[in-house]
């Protein structure tokens, strides 16, 4: 009897524990976001998955070692208790960074922002695109833009802002490139909660079946065709302990004419570089020097940056940053 006894009190404080840590969970400065299809993906065998049905966070991996060293810094990393200290090119880097033990941590992610349009404009803007079979319209548009221990500190961070802070697995990777040599980087690999439960009451909100691009690899090797729009979004809330859970289900509501632009990437180099700033860019077709006919000095303009510098600087900076 006694032996009974035991196991129900153990029972009902774990019962008691866990609905504690839900109710704490909930409580104080909770997160708010709204995501799309692109970003909680239903799973391939939707609506016959086994167990309860889920939604699968999808991100944007930044897994070119350049563009990951622009937000994981070398700062940023030592925060998390990574060792960086050996270069790429030491003979030992391979085997030190590969052994490198990964860390948890607190990660910023930016909804449809400023990373995103960055990351849509090289894709666009190169043959990325094409070479990993999807087009940047069917991308997730979840970018990790910042990371570290606490997350407080990254919640004030961006203050009202489309951000939310999730607890993620980071790992070191390295890389020898023939044409680019040794790198080194930070990755978000995997998030602590990689999926959330859609609750009963929310299921009749979602399609009634998955999009192709979820379903398993096609065994020809065939790429999927382009995705349309997002169907769905999904209102979700992340507690103090990084759990999340879905509030809200309804209509994907966007605006087409924004959308566009958004979906398609930046204009074409045909269609950005018009008004012959291409040749501003790329240097004119004759320079009158190459000629020896004297040149105006600073082309008339001496305490002012010239309107062709002006109109410039955001084509060769932003569209061409990738090349």
């Amino acid at each position: 009897m006694s032996r009974l006894v035991v196991a129900a009190l153990t029972l009902l404080l774990t019962v008691g524990a866990l609905f504690g840590a839900a109710a704490w969970n909930r409580g104080g400065d909770v997160q708010s976001i709204v995501l799309t299809e692109r970003e909680l993906a239903l799973p391939w065998n939707w609506p016959n998955a086994d167990g309860p049905p889920r939604l699968r966070f999808e991100w944007e991996r930044r897994t070119e070692a350049q563009d990951a060293r622009l937000w994981l810094t070398d700062l940023k990393l030592r925060e998390l208790g990574f060792t960086t200290g050996v270069a790429a090119g030491a003979p030992e880097a391979e085997q030190f960074y590969r052994r490198s033990l990964p860390r948890l941590a607190w990660v910023a992610f930016e909804m449809d922002g400023a990373a995103w349009r960055a990351i849509e404009q090289r894709l666009s803007m190169t043959s990325a695109a094409t070479r990993f079979g999807t087009l940047p319209r069917d991308r997730s548009h979840l970018v990790p833009i910042d990371a570290g221990p606490d997350l407080d500190t990254l919640m004030r961070r961006y203050p009202n802002q489309p951000v939310v802070v999730l607890r993620a697995v980071v790992e070191m990777r390295f890389q020898a490139s023939p044409k680019e040599g040794p790198s080194v980087w930070g990755e978000v690999t995997s998030l602590v909660t990689s999926e959330v439960t859609i609750p009963a009451a929310l299921r009749g909100r979602l399609p009634a079946t998955a999009r192709r691009s979820t379903s398993p690899p096609d065994p020809s090797g065939q790429t999927p065709a382009a995705l349309e729009d997002p169907r769905y979004e999904v209102e979700l809330r992340v507690g103090r302990l990084g759990t999340a859970w879905v509030h809200d289900v309804r209509k994907a509501t966007i605006d087409q004419s924004l959308n566009y632009q958004s979906s398609m990437g930046p204009p074409l180099p045909q269609q950005a570089l018009r008004d012959r700033l291409q040749l501003h860019i790329g240097g004119p077709l004759v320079y009158l020097a190459y000629l020896r006919v004297a040149v105006q000095l600073l082309h008339g303009v001496v305490l002012d940056e010239a309107v062709a510098a002006e109109q410039v600087d955001g084509h060769r900076g932003h569209a061409l940053g990738g090349l």
